[in-house]
């Protein structure tokens, strides 16, 4: 007998999966591996499909939160989504991504990432590209000669696990993790010291021994590997840059995969040197969209619009909904459960979640036909939508 069902923290549950998952992703078996996973797994809701009593296909959905532009979203985080290749093609997964996501919807979680294999599939249910990153490559014949202005205060290493305490504040007040980053509680932190044994850390003390930027990074034999970058000042970004350089022969190649999807390189003395790639990191998808257009950071008051919404995957956002927004106050029903007609907005779930989130504009949106409206309502709420690229640093 086939059931779709919530699983459990028992040991049984979690071996089951724990080798699907193994399976799924080939990979390695290992104590750090089973560490991390079982962690990750202590603190995700757990969905399965058995048949008689065996575990055929799974998924895990994260409770997280998330920063967005000073507004806390409730974000629920899609990983590890696995079924045996046996039982693919009879549409498990499709059956568990609909269950995960109406849950989700019920308990007011405003939006849900995740890092997709396939993102025709995902847009199934209503995903769409919300985050890219940009991959620089750096050979060591070309690093720049970094010159510190101001010499006060120290550089110093830590093991990663160590140096949370000290890095936690720094990120939390980090702008770009303010673009729809993680909020990271403390059992993330955990986790990422639990799954990341190899990250080591540098920190820039100023004058004042206050931590003023931080640097997490990786290695091996050949590259030196920027995990993250985060500097407060010009000060601590020389000193940070400087520390990398220093490292000039000891490594051949030196990499930074970076959350902002815009690559700076004038700041480089010859940029024709670096490789620079964007490419295409995480999807995203509005799941209660009331509770989301509700909290949103709007720039300017909205003079009453109409927005038709088609969400294929949970039918309570389909409709025709009115937004104004007066003196800061958010106004937002539904009018209608159908769609359509003579509308002066018209969205899928998807261009919506690109349009709020200020991954696309309206304008591109409209000239590439992913959404339907009246010009002088494209205009309108162009002007109150925030307009910087979202950015995420972790993955799930």
């Amino acid at each position: 007998m086939e059931e779709l069902t919530r699983l459990t923290d028992d040991k049984e549950d979690l071996r089951d999966f724990y080798a699907l998952y193994l399976y799924c992703f080939k990979g390695c078996d290992s104590k750090v591996r089973q560490n991390y996973f079982d962690y990750r797994y202590s603190h995700s809701l757990k969905y399965g499909v058995k048949q008689n009593e065996k575990l055929k296909s799974g998924l895990l959905s994260i409770p997280l939160e998330v920063n967005f532009h000073d507004v806390n979203y409730k974000m629920n985080g899609i990983c590890d989504v696995a079924t045996y290749p046996e039982h693919s093609g009879h549409g498990e997964i499709s059956r568990l991504m609909k269950f995960a996501l109406k849950e989700m919807y019920d308990d007011k979680v405003a939006l849900s990432y995740l890092a997709p294999f396939s993102y025709k599939f995902y847009r199934k249910f209503g995903y769409e590209a919300a985050f890219d990153h940009c991959h620089y490559l750096v050979e060591n014949r070309d690093l720049p000669k970094i010159k510190v202005e101001d010499e006060t205060g120290t550089i110093e290493r830590f093991e990663f696990g160590k140096a949370i305490t000290i890095l936690k504040p720094l990120y939390d007040e980090s702008v770009k993790n303010r673009l729809g980053g993680l909020i990271r509680s403390v059992w993330w932190w955990n986790y990422l010291t639990i799954k990341h044994q190899d990250w080591k850390v540098a920190i820039y003390f100023d004058g004042a021994i206050k931590a003023r930027g931080y640097l997490i990074y990786s290695d091996d034999e050949k590259t030196f590997r920027i995990q993250d970058f985060c500097s407060t000042d010009w000060t601590s970004f020389q000193h940070l840059t400087r520390f990398i350089t220093q490292h000039q022969s000891m490594y051949q190649f030196f990499e930074y995969e970076s959350s902002c999807p815009i690559a700076y390189l004038d700041i480089l003395p010859e940029v024709s040197t670096v490789q620079a790639v964007i490419r295409p990191y995480m999807m995203a998808r509005i799941v209660n969209l009331s509770a989301f257009v509700m909290q949103y950071p709007f720039l300017k008051d909205v003079e009453s619009v109409e927005l038709s919404v088609n969400d294929n995957i949970l039918p309570e956002n389909n409709g025709i909904w009115i937004l104004s927004v007066k003196n800061g106050e958010v106004d937002f029903k539904k009018i209608r459960n159908e769609t359509g007609g003579d509308i002066e907005l018209e969205f899928s779930i998807q261009s919506l979640t690109q349009a709020f989130l200020g991954y696309c504009s309206l304008d591109y949106l409209v000239r590439t036909g992913k959404l339907r409206g009246k010009k002088a309502a494209v205009n309108k709420l162009s002007k109150s939508l925030m307009d910087k690229k979202p950015q995420i640093q972790d993955y799930f």
